[in-house]
């Protein structure tokens, strides 16, 4: 008897030290369980004008007519670090206290840690990740990958309910926003209690996928920006997108290819900036961002720059940008329990990373789409083993994903770990900015009485390497004349 009253206060104490710890990590908890978000309302239109003068517009929408379907999306709440189940998440989404520095800082701050210029000032930048429960989407529910691919397809439409403008769920609010005529577009849906936000970033518009459009030529500026061993440097034929070919074979500036990225006419720039105005127009609410092709790519960079969910569809390897841009991983969360979900099937060779060389669509429409790493977690469709399709960019138009994908499948494809992957194999790339040299300056005072001297360090940037860039293209694009000059060495103070 004695024995048994022992046992059983043992069983108590234990669950009262332990159980909470318990229940976090193997027990069900019923307030966790995936919960839907059926309806949504329209509020705002926005435009981000991008000649010089930032303006950016907002127009109240909510008397404009929304027509309505039967979408909605599954919800899971989990955080990774405090559980230790496939649904938690660790994403920040206070965003006020996120937000702290504005956009121009931060992003000079993060350029100073990517270059490796100034870690001292970068290190007293808070930069790391808070553990908060906020709302995932649960990529295993067909109506919540379903209703983030049709606002992905949103974003492609200029005006609401015109063109291929696809109905999402009853009661969605969609917010436009973006550079209307040269940039990227998209909408905000936002759910009636503004507690959950879906940013959906335009895609590549260009005629050999769709009917071109005002943005085509800056999106592909921005495609072969993004998804290039070197500012397009495919051949000599082609005009190069930036000045970081160094010639002599496959030589490239990594620091310029990287700077690239945050010129005020990229799209990620335009991207943190609008990410900014939403977020100050909801500060408190949960957001995904979502996208196809370009613009899934954009979201899964602003996904990775504020720890957010990201769903994307058809994205070209995003994982070359990331490492480009130095977007930080969540510290402590597994690759598999990931928050960037990337859609795709193997019948899209710009998803699978195929669409290369001279006889390829992409070549030929004047894409250099070298990058074939995802970042995140990969589902992919197996529509070539499976529904017997043959690869073609054609494949690639998010209504043929929708319609003939998404649609007939029973579930979703399977979110998996991708493969390991390497990129722009045959390339040399030069880090002017790597090794710094250290010399001493000695400085010597002297007085009747005394004899000081001090002894200051200082770190000098400079590479040993001519830079050449070329002065005459011939009309096809071949370089007739080059230049070459040293670079000029800079010292910094630590």
């Amino acid at each position: 008897m004695l024995k048994t009253i022992v046992a059983i206060a043992l069983i108590v104490a234990f669950y009262e030290f332990w159980g909470d710890d318990l229940n976090r990590i193997w027990f069900p908890d019923e307030s966790k369980t995936p919960y839907d978000v059926p309806g949504f309302e329209l509020d705002y239109i926005f435009h981000h004008n991008t000649d010089g003068t930032g303006f950016h517009g907002r127009m109240e929408a909510s008397g404009l007519h929304v027509q309505t379907s039967n979408m909605g999306v599954s919800v899971t709440t989990k955080s990774i670090l405090k559980y230790k189940r496939r649904t938690v998440e660790e994403i920040e989404s206070d965003w006020a206290s996120r937000l702290r520095l504005p956009v121009e800082d931060r992003s000079q701050v993060a350029l100073a840690q990517a270059l490796g210029i100034r870690p001292g000032l970068v290190n007293q930048h808070e930069l790391q990740l808070q553990s908060h429960e906020v709302s995932s989407p649960n990529v295993s529910d067909k109506r919540t990958v379903l209703s983030l691919a049709e606002m992905a397809a949103n974003a492609y439409v200029a005006i609401p309910h015109h063109g291929d403008w696809t109905n999402v769920s009853k009661g969605w609010d969609h917010e436009g926003f973006g550079w209307m005529s040269d940039g990227i577009r998209g909408y905000v849906f936002t759910s009636p209690d503004k507690k959950l936000v879906v940013l959906s970033f335009k895609g590549t518009s260009a005629a050999v996928l769709d009917d071109g459009g005002p943005t085509a030529p800056n999106d592909k500026i921005n495609d072969n920006l993004f998804f290039s061993c070197c500012c397009a440097r495919i051949s000599y034929l082609w005009n190069t997108v930036c000045d970081c070919y160094m010639g002599d074979g496959n030589r490239c500036d990594e620091a310029c290819v990287e700077a690239e990225f945050w010129r005020q006419d990229r799209y990620y720039r335009a991207a943190l900036e609008i990410f900014a105005n939403v977020t100050a127009l909801y500060p408190t609410a949960d957001l995904w961002v979502t996208g196809h092709s370009l613009g899934g790519v954009l979201s899964s960079l602003i996904g990775r720059t504020y720890g957010v969910p990201a769903v994307t569809f058809q994205a070209p390897g995003d994982k070359l940008a990331v490492e480009r841009l130095h977007l930080p991983v969540s510290p402590g969360v597994p690759i598999w329990d990931d928050y960037i979900w990337q859609f795709g099937h193997t019948a899209d060779p710009i998803f699978t990373g195929d669409c290369t060389g001279p006889s390829s669509t992409c070549w030929i429409s004047g894409f250099a789409m070298e990058s074939q790493c995802h970042s995140g977690l990969v589902c992919s469709y197996d529509v070539v083993k499976e529904l017997g399709w043959r690869p073609s960019v054609a494949n690639h138009r998010i209504h043929v994903v929708i319609d003939d994908i998404i649609n007939v499948y029973d579930q979703p494809a399977e979110c998996v770990v991708p493969e390991p992957c390497s990129e722009c194999d045959g390339w040399e790339f030069i880090d002017p900015l790597a090794p710094p040299v250290e010399s001493s300056t000695t400085t010597t005072t002297a007085s009747t009485t005394t004899l000081a001297t001090s002894s200051t360090p200082t770190h000098t940037v400079t590479t040993a390497e001519p830079i050449e860039s070329c002065v005459t293209r011939a009309w096809y694009g071949r370089c007739l004349s080059w230049t070459t000059t040293m670079p000029t060495a800079t010292p910094y103070l630590f």
